[in-house]
C-alpha cells in the first residue's frame, strides 16, 4: 500500500487490499473525531478547523478506494456516488440516535445560545459538548463504517483477471 493507493483513483482493490485500505481510513477518522474531547470554545473551534480538513482529505481517500474497489468488481466508479449516499444516511441516523442517548439537551441548549447570544454563543454551547459526545461519537462512527466497508466489500465480486480497468491486483 502506498500514497498512490488512497490518492490515484485509476486502477483497482482486491477485497484484501481494500479492507486493509479502509481500516487505516478508519483509524484516522477515530483519532479525528477525538479531538472533540479538547475543553474549551477557542481550542474546541482550532481543533475542529483542523479535523475538518482532515476530513475532507479522508473523504477524498474513501472515494478513491470505493472506486478502485467498484472497478475491481467490473463496475463503474460513479456508483460510489451511491455508496456515500447510503454511508452518509447511516451515519447520520446513528450520529442522531448516539446524540439523542448521550446529550439529549443539545440542541435546545444551542437553540437558546444562538438565540441569545448569536453565533458565538451557538459556537461555546455546542464546544460545551463536544468532550461529551467525542468519544460516543468516535466509537459509533468506527463501527458504522466498519460494518458498512467491509459489508460492501465481502458483497462485490472480487475479479481475477484484467478487466477495461485495468490489471489484476
Amino acid at each position: 500500500m502506498n500514497a498512490a493507493t488512497f490518492f490515484v483513483p485509476q486502477g483497482r482493490l482486491s477485497r484484501g487490499q481494500f479492507q486493509t485500505a479502509a481500516l487505516v481510513l478508519i483509524a484516522i477518522g477515530f483519532v479525528s473525531a477525538l479531538g472533540g474531547l479538547v475543553p474549551g470554545a477557542t481550542a474546541a473551534m482550532a481543533i475542529g478547523s483542523l479535523t475538518t480538513l482532515l476530513g475532507l482529505v479522508v473523504a477524498y481517500m474513501w472515494v478513491v478506494i470505493w472506486i478502485k474497489r467498484l472497478h475491481n468488481a467490473k463496475v463503474t466508479g460513479w456508483m460510489t456516488i451511491l455508496v456515500v449516499i447510503g454511508w452518509m444516511i447511516l451515519s447520520y441516523l446513528v450520529s442522531t440516535t448516539v446524540q439523542g442517548m448521550v446529550a439529549p439537551d443539545m440542541n435546545d441548549a444551542i437553540a437558546d445560545a444562538m438565540m441569545n447570544d448569536g453565533f458565538g454563543g451557538m459556537m461555546e454551547a455546542t464546544a460545551a459538548y463536544g468532550p461529551q459526545l467525542a468519544l460516543p461519537s468516535a466509537i459509533s462512527g468506527a463501527i458504522v463504517s466498519l460494518i458498512y466497508a467491509l459489508g460492501l466489500n465481502m458483497i462485490l465480486k472480487n475479479s481475477t483477471e484484467e478487466n477495461q480497468y485495468g490489471d489484476a491486483p
